[in-house]
C-alpha cells in the first residue's frame, strides 16, 4: 500500500485507452483501464493519453453516459462514489474552466455505467472530482507510460470554476465518456436521448407525421375555396396558380399566382382557405367562352416540428364567364 496526492491506495494492473470513432456517430472518448488505485479531495482532469489516443470532444455534442472500470475490492454493502466532470480550457496552459458535473455515481468492483445528459463542445476534456470522504474517491490507473498524464487541483473546483492543474506523469482516471451528436442542439443525444432528433420541439416521441387532405368547393367567379384539414396541429398553406392561354395580345401563355393564404389547423378541424383570382386571371375568365376553361393548380402544404414538408394538391377546372355573341 502506498500514498496517491495524501491518500491510500492499493496498486494493482493493466491499463487500456479507447480510441475515439468519427463525430457523426456515438463517441468514446478517456479511457477503459481498469482502477488500481484512487485518491479524493482532488478534481483531476485528463491531460494527455498514450500513443496520441483522443481525450477532448471531437465536435459538439452530449454525453449521454460515463463509465469506470475498477479492479479494486470493494467490500460487501460499500460503495466508492466519484462525479465526472467536463472541463474546459481557457487558453492558458493546463488552466481549465470546469463547465458541468454528472450526479455521483457509487462504484463497484468491475465495469459501472451510469446515464447523464451534460452537452458539450468540441475540445471539452473529461475529469472527475470526489470530496474527502471514506466513501469517495477519484479512480486511477498508474501507468508505466509518462505519456499518460493528468492534471490535479487539491480540493473542489465547482462548475463555473477555473484553476491551473499541476501535471501528473504515468498515470490515467478510469474514466470514459460516450458523446452522441446532437443535430437539433436540444441538448437531448440524437441515437438515445431523442426520439426526434431533427426538431428541438420534441424528445420524448418520435416526429409527429403530418397528413393533409384538401378539397375545393365549386369556384366563384372570382375565387375558389379551399377545405383542408390537418393531422396534427400544423401551419398550413394553401396556394394556387393559373397558366393564362394564348391570346392575339399574349403571343405566348402567362402563369398568375394567387396570394397564398396560412392559417394555424387543428387535428379534427376542418378549415377553409379562400384564393382570390388576380386581376389577370379574372380578365381572362371574363374573356373566355364558356365552353373553354383554364386549370387552376391548388397547392394545400404544412411542415411538422422535424421541417418535413406535407401537401396535397388539387386541380380545379375554371370555366369561361364570356357571354355569347348574339
Amino acid at each position: 500500500m502506498r500514498k496517491r496526492f495524501g491518500v491510500a491506495v492499493v496498486v494493482l494492473v493493466t491499463t487500456s485507452c479507447i480510441w475515439a470513432s468519427g463525430a457523426l456517430a456515438a463517441t468514446e472518448i478517456g479511457s477503459n483501464c481498469a482502477a488500481n488505485s484512487a485518491a479524493a479531495n482532488y478534481t483531476i482532469v485528463q491531460l494527455s493519453l498514450a500513443g496520441g489516443a483522443p481525450l477532448a470532444a471531437p465536435a459538439a455534442g452530449v454525453v449521454t453516459k460515463w463509465k469506470v472500470n475498477s479492479a479494486l475490492p470493494v467490500p460487501p454493502g460499500f460503495t466508492l462514489s466519484e462525479r465526472m466532470r467536463i472541463f474546459r480550457s481557457t487558453g492558458l496552459p493546463n488552466e481549465f474552466q470546469t463547465v458541468a458535473e454528472s450526479s455521483p455515481g457509487s462504484i463497484q468492483s468491475g465495469a459501472n455505467t451510469f446515464e447523464t445528459r451534460i452537452p458539450v463542445q468540441a475540445g471539452d476534456r473529461i475529469g472527475a472530482f470526489a470530496p474527502a470522504s471514506p466513501s469517495t474517491a477519484v479512480l486511477l490507473c498508474s501507468s508505466t507510460n509518462a505519456e499518460d498524464k493528468f492534471g490535479i487541483k487539491e480540493g473542489d473546483v465547482p462548475p463555473g470554476g477555473k484553476a491551473t492543474y499541476s501535471p501528473v506523469e504515468k498515470n490515467q482516471l478510469a474514466l470514459s465518456v460516450t458523446i452522441e451528436p446532437d443535430a437539433d442542439n436540444d441538448g437531448f443525444g440524437d441515437e438515445t436521448q431523442d426520439k426526434c432528433p431533427t426538431s428541438a420541439a420534441v424528445q420524448a416521441a418520435a416526429c409527429p407525421t403530418l397528413l393533409i387532405e384538401a378539397a375545393a368547393l365549386p369556384p366563384g367567379k372570382s375565387l375558389v375555396r379551399v377545405l383542408a384539414a390537418s393531422s396534427i396541429e400544423a401551419n398550413i398553406t394553401a396556394s394556387a396558380s393559373a397558366t393564362l392561354p394564348k391570346t392575339k395580345k399574349a403571343k405566348s401563355s402567362a402563369t398568375t399566382a394567387l396570394a397564398p393564404i396560412t392559417q394555424i389547423v387543428k387535428p379534427g378541424q376542418l378549415a377553409g382557405f379562400t384564393l382570390n383570382f388576380t386581376g389577370k386571371l379574372k380578365k381572362t375568365l371574363a374573356a373566355l367562352p364558356k365552353s373553354k376553361s383554364v386549370k387552376l393548380n391548388v397547392a394545400v402544404s404544412g411542415q411538422n416540428a422535424a421541417g418535413a414538408i406535407s401537401t396535397d394538391t388539387l386541380t380545379v377546372k375554371l370555366k369561361g364567364q364570356a357571354k355569347p355573341k348574339k
